[in-house]
């Protein structure tokens, strides 16, 4: 047994619950798409069946019959009604039906059919007659409601996982209409790469990984000499996307981030990157060196190495470099581009996207350094009830080297904290307080007001100076303040001292916030000046900055992103 299985199965042994016939998790919920309460104890449907692959790998009598008894716990949840919107996809957890999730998530047709194409392609020998029937007709109602779903390349995780799904189920189920459908759509998505630049959800370690990792469980499951041609090609540019970002002296990805649940890499997905670069990568003392997180352990996927040329590029990156990269495209709708700019140091890090909003699970200001045997973290964002993220907020940036020059606005049609799936029928929301927020976190962090209206966010060797330039929003105050807490400097541009709001964006006649930024040695003195300008419908920023002149212009009234 190869040694990742072992300690998979290990770590999942103690989560089995023999009464149910699932592992049993404690559920730590993204905040939508359920009413399950964070810290319950559920039986999640993905968990489920990478433990069924496990047990299938491992092949023991004992093993193969649990993995056959999950299998008739799983298989029955999938809506299997073709007249129904929901046909083809599954539940996220045993304890909420489709019909009770707020809303059931289709991607679930995706991200349970790759595993039951991991299934059928590597391990169909191992189930009865009765079992192979009833996985080969989930997979193709998996295949069909993907299919029907049609996601375009925008969406790159599910529109590369759906096409394996497809093409594989084509494959496996002897149905060319979708061998067919998969490899135009996977021709599609590498067009649609290659003209942009990148992914449109870049440099995100989640879904980045998810589709590194689909591209490997597809090579070892595609026969098509086609499919596996295209696949190749995706499974480069995923190493394309993580080598542009990844900063060895800190082990992060470099910001910007389009999409990711946390401000530094998880354990598992550091081990997954030392595996395949064949690189140790910085961790802090403590953290676990193994790539299953505790209480959430995933299958895992046999690893193919990073392209060596791409490798290569990684280590012989020099210090200090800056680097931009364009990710989208639109020759009709400028403001749709996405730049990234990042300046990479020997301990030190920060990167930029030119325009993003703010949902929660986007990172357009982003910085890392060491400091001692930890990492410190700088972010910006814009804030409501406290220190929930808002979507309807969103940042342009124009960096040079390591200063940077912003400008926040609000952005119409978008939800509070999901980017889509929590906005308001009457478009307004109702908040305890509005903010925008840079903030910098680590061991003893700390701010000052260096001078009047120049703030200094350090911690360690390093200091992000900020200064305020601008602060618009109809007949509102904004004022800025300082906020020290233990490892955590703040500094906010607050609306109304922090009063209730009642906030409708598209009916908000100028809203900007602005600020110049510089990060540099916690033992220097900064001069960086900047001055604004303003007409009727936009603001205008300028300043003078150590790396050179920086500019950006804003529409002061929101409008759809």
């Amino acid at each position: 047994m190869r040694p990742a299985l072992s300690d998979y199965l290990r770590a999942m042994e103690p989560l089995f619950d023999a009464d149910i016939g699932l592992p049993v998790t404690t559920w730590k919920g993204p905040g939508y798409h359920t009413r399950v309460p964070a810290g319950k104890p559920v039986h999640e449907v993905r968990v489920a069946l990478d433990h069924a692959l496990a047990l299938f790998e491992e092949n023991s009598p004992a093993s193969v019959h649990r993995a056959l008894a999950i299998l008739d716990r799983v298989l029955p949840l999938q809506d299997l009604d073709p007249a129904r919107a929901t046909y083809g996809i599954w539940p996220w957890l045993l304890e909420e039906p489709l019909d009770q999730m707020s809303p059931p998530d289709w991607n679930w047709a995706d991200f349970c059919g790759v595993r039951l194409v991991h299934l059928l392609g590597a391990f169909h020998d191992r189930l009865p007659s009765a079992h192979l029937q009833a996985v080969q007709r989930a997979l193709h109602a998996a295949a069909r409601s993907i299919f029907r779903r049609n996601v375009g390349p925008g969406y790159t995780n599910i529109c590369f996982k759906g096409a394996v799904v497809c093409g594989a189920a084509g494959e496996l189920l002897d149905d060319p209409f979708l061998c067919d459908y998969a490899l135009s759509r996977l021709e599609h998505f590498l067009a649609h790469i290659r003209s942009s630049g990148g992914f449109t959800e870049y440099s995100s370690p989640p879904y980045t990984f998810i589709v590194l990792h689909e591209a490997e469980r597809a090579l070892l499951t595609l026969r098509s000499p086609a499919l596996r041609d295209t696949v190749t090609a995706v499974h480069r540019l995923c190493w394309d996307d993580l080598v542009t970002a990844l900063h060895l002296p800190t082990g992060q990805l470099c910001g910007p981030l389009s999409r990711t649940y946390a401000d530094l890499l998880q354990p598992n997905v550091v081990h997954h990157l030392e595996q395949r670069l064949g690189l140790p990568l910085f961790r802090p003392p403590g953290e676990p060196s193994t790539g299953a997180l505790p209480g959430s352990p995933s299958y895992p996927i046999p690893p193919l190495p990073c392209p060596d040329d791409l490798r290569r590029a990684l280590l012989d990156r020099p210090a200090g470099s800056f680097i931009r990269r364009r990710y989208v495209f639109s020759a009709t709708e400028p403001k749709r581009e996405r730049t990234a700019s990042r300046w990479f140091g020997p301990d030190a890090c920060l990167g930029s996207a030119n325009y993003e909003n703010l949902w929660t699970q986007r990172r357009p200001l982003l910085g890392y350094w060491r400091t001692g045997d930890t990492i410190a973290t700088l972010r910006a964002s814009i804030r409501h009830d406290g220190d929930r993220d808002f979507c309807s907020g969103a940042l342009r940036v124009h960096q040079e080297g390591r200063s940077v020059l912003a400008l926040a606005s609000l952005v119409t049609e978008r939800g509070d904290f999901h980017d889509v799936l929590d906005r308001p029928a009457d478009g307004i929301f109702r908040l305890a307080d509005l903010h925008l927020s840079i903030q910098v976190r680590g061991p003893g962090a700390t701010i000052v007001e260096t001078f009047p209206g120049v703030f200094t966010l350090a911690c360690g060797p390093w200091q992000a100076v900020v200064r305020p330039a601008c602060g618009i929003f109809d007949g509102h105050t904004i004022s800025w303040r300082a906020e020290q807490r233990p490892d955590d400097a703040l500094l906010r541009a607050v609306v109304d001292d922090g009063a209730p709001l009642v906030l409708e964006p598209a009916a908000v006649a100028a809203f900007a916030i602005g600020f110049t930024l510089h990060l540099q040695p916690a033992d220097l003195p900064v001069a960086f000046g900047g001055e604004m300008t303003r007409d009727t419908r936009t603001v205008t920023l300028h300043a003078a900055s150590p790396d050179g002149p920086l500019a950006l212009s804003a529409p002061l009234k929101p409008e759809p992103l």
